[in-house]
């Protein structure tokens, strides 16, 4: 038995000198570490005093409404609606450790961060709350603010609301049967990472597709976002949801009409510029240039006027959210609910119609005099315009859809024709 002792003592010393090894590692290592990072810096502490939202967010919505609409670019009944819409989505749970950012706040910033454009770290140091968390909550926001105004304000038009369309083209624009203008547009990124040359597009840059259709007041009827930067209109177009509406046009579209007493009935269509497809029911300009007061020059003139509503509704949009303006360094997943979050607020604001002093005041859109002349808004002065989508792709088109296109010609160079036309 001694020797088994002997060993067993053996094994429990060397056992206690590891431990004492251990402990002696660690108090070292205890003495070399720097002092621990504080868990939330004093500025952040002092939100409530010093942050953007308790102070110059609330004096604003107190005492001036005309800088609290230039702050999140809507009235307070619009921001308090809103706010009403996604708070069961995005407040989070109270905690015993801190006070968390009330679902007002967090819209406060993200509105913010769209109309101003602002990094997240700027953001971070006026609404005294860390860029971590911006850049977690703007995303969840942007997407929330979707989910609940999509179904309110960017529903696909039934086949009455797409006769009141076409009745307000043909009322503002001379246009008859057009029940929308097509265009697509560039959103810049940063790189993304390992994404290749996916987002590279034809300026040498990172972006993704914006598509979009609207009607005759600058509102969004379709959008589509998300398409790789290196893709033209007609792909973007064919593959998403604007390209299934044109080509099912007979389900979703109404039925054709005649333009006048004794003509062929024409079908209902959307404008757009070159870089589409000219289709049945999808009417694109005349190549080249025509000679003046030719069928082919009146019909690309009236057609242009048409298509300026699409070209509005970019650049309001655009002028309002200034993020849309700037390249965008976040992750081609958050740039798509950002775009996305922006349309849905241009048709939430423009519901409210041309008010002065509102969302879009009746000058800062393109009008028309009462000869007939186009006089330019107030959106295009100092809004750089968001790149265009080059054209690729075959110029082959249907029999049919250049029949259509010369019944339109020749019908605004004879009987739909109006005096301020020849150019």
């Amino acid at each position: 038995m001694a020797p088994v002792s002997k060993r067993l003592l053996a094994e429990v010393e060397a056992l206690q000198a590891q431990n004492e090894l251990i402990i002696v590692y660690a108090l070292n290592r205890r003495r070399r570490r720097r002092n621990r990072r504080m868990w939330v810096r004093q500025i952040f502490l002092d939100r409530a005093v010093d942050g953007d939202f308790h102070n110059l967010f609330a004096k604003l919505r107190a005492g001036d409404t005309a800088l609290f609409y230039n702050f999140v670019r809507m009235s307070p009944q619009q921001f308090d609606f809103l706010e009403s819409l996604v708070k069961p989505l995005i407040q989070v749970q109270e905690t015993p450790l801190r006070e968390s950012l009330s679902s007002a706040e967090r819209l406060a910033i993200t509105l913010r961060f769209l109309a101003s454009g602002n990094s997240y770290q700027s953001l971070a140091y006026s609404f005294r709350v860390g860029k971590s968390t911006i850049s977690q909550l703007v995303p969840e926001v942007c997407i929330a603010i979707w989910k609940v105004l999509k179904p309110r304000v960017l529903r696909q038009p039934d086949h009455r609301q797409l006769k009141a369309i076409a009745d307000e083209f043909m009322w503002k624009w001379n246009f008859p049967n057009c029940v929308g203008a097509i265009d697509g547009k560039h959103i810049h990124l940063d790189a993304p990472p390992n994404s290749g040359s996916m987002y590279f597009n034809y300026k040498r840059s990172f972006s993704i597709n914006l598509m979009a259709s609207c009607d005759a007041g600058y509102r969004f009827t379709s959008v589509y976002i998300g398409a790789f930067g290196s893709e033209s209109d007609g792909g973007v177009f064919s593959a998403c949801g604007l390209g299934e509406i044109v080509e099912s046009a007979p389900q979703t579209f109404p039925s054709p009409v005649a333009l006048s007493n004794n003509g062929p009935e024409l079908p209902f269509v959307m404008v757009a510029d070159d870089a589409f497809p000219l289709k049945h029911n999808l009417m694109k300009p005349y190549p080249g240039v025509q000679p003046p007061n030719t069928p082919k020059r009146v019909y690309n003139y009236r057609l242009s006027r048409a298509r300026r509503c699409i070209e509005n509704a970019f650049g309001i949009l655009c002028a309002r959210w200034r993020v849309l303006r700037n390249r965008m360094s976040l992750l081609p997943k958050n740039a798509v609910a950002v775009s996305a979050a922006c349309c849905c607020l241009h048709n939430y604001l423009m519901q409210e119609g041309r008010l002065p002093g509102g969302y879009c005041p009746p000058q800062f859109g393109d009008t028309t005099n009462s000869a007939g002349a186009v006089m330019p808004g107030e959106w295009r002065n100092g809004t750089e315009p968001l790149p265009q989508i080059p054209r690729q792709g075959s110029n082959a088109y249907s029999k049919k859809a250049s029949e259509v296109r010369d019944f339109f010609a020749a019908y605004f160079h004879g009987e739909g024709s109006v005096s301020w036309q020849w150019v």
